[in-house]
């Protein structure tokens, strides 16, 4: 059968027989990696770590020594785990190729055919292409668990899932917040965002929902938090505030000024929208039937909507500016400290009377 990882996870959680036969498929990580270690976990269930029979090939696999780790009887706890991890091994280069693919794999599925009792074989790989008969094979007879990515516009039931697997809950305020924060990017973090969860658990316990100021106090790993207290000091007019947020992300380790341009021209951008629109004579309403490529709308336009004070010409110098930063950094490889130091004069020209340029 074919699951949801959290669905496959919930199954077993609850008495589904532990398949012999898995592939564990998708592009997001997080859920391949969670599966993976409630796997671990039942096929080895008491068994000592250093007991336990664990084989794993992850590059240049060899079938021969695939076929000898499973046909191997595992003397120390009487049961073994085989992780085929290698992705090249489904790599498809051309049409040309999917022939060769399935000839390729036509081993495995001789192999997963007659698995001895003591085995359980688990394809953990990022692509799988659903119409090889190695696939349905699994999927009929096993457990296909497809893990993809999820787009941060539909994080909330995630969010709330994830909350509640930790005893806890979070309010309306809780989850709009989360989502502004991730509001310019495609894909939500998921690990860094269970880890934060963790957090909140830890230090605002579980007897009350989550808030909005529960999410700010408490969430500080998240790479967008930094980009959003700036932008959101820019759209406030705070300079002082802006500035000290912009050299705490220059010194925090492996952060990067195309997360900080990013969330500016984001904001930025939505302000003049708003701004292009009022001055059209819309509503807040009307505006929200045009923001069809926007995430949460609504929320987003009554925010933007409150940003007084802001000039259009020097709104729209700095949303120009900022994506010629980025532009710059890559053809002319300017340096990290480069970068910074241009963002901050354009915040600084932005929100003071001097000239800018």
């Amino acid at each position: 059968m074919e699951f949801a990882p959290q669905e496959f996870l919930n199954k077993l959680k609850h008495g589904l027989e532990l398949p012999r036969l898995v592939a564990v498929v998708g592009e997001e990580i997080y859920f391949r990696q969670k599966v993976m270690n409630a796997l671990t976990e039942m096929v080895f269930d008491g068994v000592e770590q250093s007991d336990r029979e664990i084989h794993r090939f992850e590059s240049d696999t060899d079938f021969q020594a695939v076929e000898q780790a499973v046909n191997s009887y595992p003397f120390f706890c009487g049961k073994s785990l085989v992780v085929i991890a290698d992705e090249k091994l489904f790599e498809v280069k051309g049409k040309s190729s999917e022939d060769g693919l399935a000839k390729r794999l036509e081993p495995y599925l001789q192999l997963v055919e007659n698995l001895p009792e003591y085995c359980t074989f688990v394809f953990n790989v990022p692509k799988f292409n659903k119409l090889l008969k190695l696939y349905k094979y699994i999927r009929d007879n096993g457990a296909a668990v497809i893990g993809e990515p999820i787009r941060s516009d539909k994080l909330s039931p995630w969010l709330r899932e994830c909350a509640e697997s930790y005893g806890g809950s979070f309010d309306g305020t809780g989850i709009r917040q989360i989502m502004e924060y991730l509001a310019p990017t495609n894909f939500a973090p998921l690990s860094l965002l269970e880890r934060e969860i963790e957090k909140l658990k830890l230090l605002r316990g579980t007897e009350n929902p989550w808030t909005d100021k529960d999410v700010e106090q408490v969430f500080s790993d998240l790479p967008e938090l930094g980009a959003f207290k700036l932008a959101d000091a820019v759209t406030s007019r705070q300079l002082e505030n802006a500035l000290r947020f912009l050299r705490v992300e220059q010194k925090r380790p492996n952060s990067e000024s195309v997360a900080i341009t990013g969330m500016l021209r984001y904001k930025l951008r939505m302000i003049i929208r708003v701004m292009e629109y009022a001055a059209a004579g819309l509503s807040l309403k009307r505006m929200e039937e045009r923001f069809t490529d926007i995430k949460n709308p609504s929320w987003q336009l009554r925010q933007a909507a409150l940003v007084k004070g802001f000039d259009m010409e020097k709104l729209m110098w700095a949303y120009r500016e900022l994506g010629q930063v980025d532009r710059t950094a890559r053809t002319l490889g300017w340096s990290k400290e480069r970068c910074f130091d241009r963002i901050e004069e354009i915040i600084v020209g932005l929100l003071t009377k001097s000239s800018y340029n």
